[in-house]
């Protein structure tokens, strides 16, 4: 959705706090979301939801501590786990099964053992493991 969609949702401001100057990227203010959880915005249009700490979980019931294999057993058959590029963790990849989603992803992040945070949203700015540079 656009910025503007997500502030008439929200009933609050979006507005980018500075730009980065990568790709017109930004984070919105934190105020109208969850505490840990940020919006990133690129082009105009709501990239990514980033969820950092707190208790906000998925639709499926994921959060921050699962282990790595309370995801798998959460979305069964759909989690391909590569290297954390910094730690000794994983990134836990999750693709939609369908057709009309293919473009979304979902990516937790552990340290080898219990979810440390994740992400959801489109490709490619969901896989941009330094959010906005």
């Amino acid at each position: 959705m656009t910025q503007s969609e997500a502030e008439r949702v929200i009933g609050g401001s979006l507005a980018i706090e500075g730009d980065s100057g990568w790709k017109n990227c930004g984070y919105t203010p934190t105020a109208q979301l969850p505490p840990g959880v940020h919006a990133m915005v690129e082009d105009g249009r709501i990239a990514r939801i980033e969820v950092n700490d707190g208790t906000v979980p998925t639709a499926e019931g994921a959060r921050i501590g699962d282990s790595e294999d309370r995801i798998r057993q959460l979305y069964p058959g759909g989690v391909v786990t590569t290297p954390h590029k910094y730690t000794s963790g994983h990134y836990l990849t999750v693709t939609p099964s369908a057709p009309s989603d293919s473009l979304y992803r979902l990516i937790f992040e552990t340290d080898g053992a219990r979810v440390t945070r994740f992400r959801a949203g489109r490709l490619p700015p969901v896989a941009y493991v330094e959010g906005c540079g």
